[in-house]
């Protein structure tokens, strides 16, 4: 679903300045519309076929995914702490 809403709603400048809150935005504004009895099967419809891109491989779409992973890091990553264990 983030990713259909940031298709609609999403700003590459507000992404880049504050990535957790817009993403947040993003959600709350897409989750709205799920929820709405005229255009919620649509927007689930979308999400479901954006899912499946996804599966598929689709680098596009796997690449959207990717970068929502890797913004939500960046206000948490600093210098003082140590990287992340690995348990394998």
């Amino acid at each position: 679903m983030l990713a259909v809403g940031y298709s609609k709603h999403g700003s590459e400048e507000k992404l880049t300045k504050d990535p957790i809150r817009h993403l947040y935005e993003v959600y709350v504004a897409i989750n709205k519309e799920g929820k709405n009895e005229t255009h919620g099967k649509e927007v689930h419809d979308e999400a479901r076929a954006y899912f499946k891109r996804m599966e598929d491989g689709d680098e596009e779409a796997l690449g959207l995914w990717k970068r929502f992973r890797e913004l939500r890091w960046i206000p948490y990553a600093t210098p003082s702490l140590p990287p992340p264990v690995s348990l394998q």
